[in-house]
């Protein structure tokens, strides 16, 4: 069958009649759209700390067995309200960064985005 919107051909579609899958999800994503937001928006808020634990995993960061946990971490993770460098006040989860070493993936402390950017923590860190 050809589809009626993009023209290409496609194996019949339980969907739509003569409409392909792709252009069926792409009509239902754009009337949609607002219920889509909502519902991705309340998906975040709810799944959270899972959402942040398999962020962690994908950039390297490993449970050290018997010191903490990815639960343990994550608690630790939202308990901390100002850098553990610059003491500044962490304003929300996008200013919060989890710092870790690049070579043994383990954890080292919660800092904010600007000491998180840069390697001048360290110094301001010995300074203390």
């Amino acid at each position: 069958m050809i589809c009626k919107i993009c023209k290409n051909d496609f194996n019949k579609s339980r969907y739509a009649i003569n409409v392909c899958r792709k252009c069926y999800n792409k009509q239902w994503r754009e009337n949609n759209e607002e219920g889509l937001k909502k519902y991705k928006k309340q998906y975040r808020k709810d799944h959270f700390e899972h959402l942040t634990i398999v962020a962690w995993k994908k950039m390297g960061l490993i449970e050290l067995e018997g010191v903490y946990t990815y639960q343990s971490l994550f608690e630790y993770y939202i308990s901390i309200s100002h850098c553990e460098v610059c003491e500044n006040k962490l304003k929300g989860s996008r200013d919060r960064c989890m710092d870790h070493c690049h070579t043994t993936n383990i954890f080292r402390w919660v800092l904010c985005r600007n000491c998180n950017r840069c390697d001048k923590w360290w110094i301001i860190y010995q300074n203390k």
